[in-house]
C-alpha cells in the first residue's frame, strides 16, 4: 500500500499483480484500525460514489507492524487534511 500526495494505491503482488488506485478527489472518507494481537492494519476507504473498500495488511513481524502503527495516523493526517 502506498499513501502519498496523489491518493492511495493498493497493489497485490503475485501472479496477476492487481493494482487499485484511489485518487484523493475520489475518496469521501478514510479510516483505519490497528490490531496488535494479529499484527493487522486495516484501511477503510469510502469513495465519492458511496462504494466502500477495505484492505487488511498483516505485518511480517513485530518491528514492521510497530512502524505501521506509529506512522499511519501521521500519514493519513498529513494527506487527508
Amino acid at each position: 500500500m502506498v499513501i502519498d500526495a496523489y491518493g492511495v494505491e493498493i497493489r497485490l503482488v503475485g501472479r496477476n499483480d492487481i493494482r487499485i488506485d484511489f485518487p484523493w478527489n475520489e475518496i469521501a472518507s478514510i479510516g483505519h484500525t490497528l490490531e496488535d494481537a494479529s499484527l493487522q492494519c486495516t484501511l477503510f476507504i469510502e469513495c465519492t460514489d458511496d462504494v466502500p473498500y477495505d484492505c487488511t495488511l498483516t505485518g511480517p513481524d513485530d518491528v514492521t507492524y510497530d512502524r505501521w502503527a506509529r506512522h499511519l495516523p501521521y500519514v493519513l493526517n498529513h494527506y487527508c487534511d
